[in-house]
């Protein structure tokens, strides 16, 4: 029998839905509370403009990433067919997902432009990096020395430039 058969299966939700539900519920919770006008100090008229264009360059940025892992890289399929993606943007970070639904709660939180919200970015960015090493061990177990040595080469949750092409992280 193939080896890749042999061994176990990952998941397809994981720790992810269980993070995208809390992650979500916060930040419509804080900006609700925010525009309901509880968080007024938090609010600077000089920054909404940056704020707005930071915003919307990380929702870009996250929907991109989202596209990319699900429909480009076939995220579904592969999972089903038990295999490691390596490529794709999955050469710029292990977990392109979670980032970009990361990224499109951030973005929202920016547009809104209160800087109370902002340590919920810190929050949101902790809670991910713990919820994934508990992934990354099982994933570990699954593909043995494969994932390690991809860990080794590409950044968790941070999107970065693969090695192949000259960037150093």
């Amino acid at each position: 029998m193939d080896k890749i058969q042999n061994r176990q299966r990952i998941s397809y939700f994981s720790v992810g839905p269980c993070y995208v539900t809390i992650i979500t519920l916060l930040a419509v919770v804080g900006i609700h509370i925010s525009k309901m006008g509880y968080l007024s100090g938090g609010y600077f008229e000089f920054l909404r403009t940056p704020m707005s264009v930071m915003g919307t360059i990380v929702l870009g940025l996250a929907l991109f990433l989202c596209i990319e892992t699900v429909k480009t890289s076939r995220l579904f399929q592969q999972i089903r067919d038990n295999k490691l993606i390596t490529t794709g943007v999955f050469a710029w970070v292990r977990n392109p997902l979670y980032t970009g639904i990361t990224l499109i709660v951030i973005g929202f939180i920016l547009r809104n432009n209160n800087l109370f919200l902002l340590p919920l970015i810190f929050i949101y960015w902790g809670a991910m990096t713990r919820l994934v090493k508990r992934e990354e061990e099982d994933l570990e177990k699954i593909y043995g020395e494969e994932y390690r040595a991809y860990k080794s080469r590409v950044n968790c949750c941070i999107p970065w430039f693969p090695d192949r092409l000259g960037y150093k992280r």
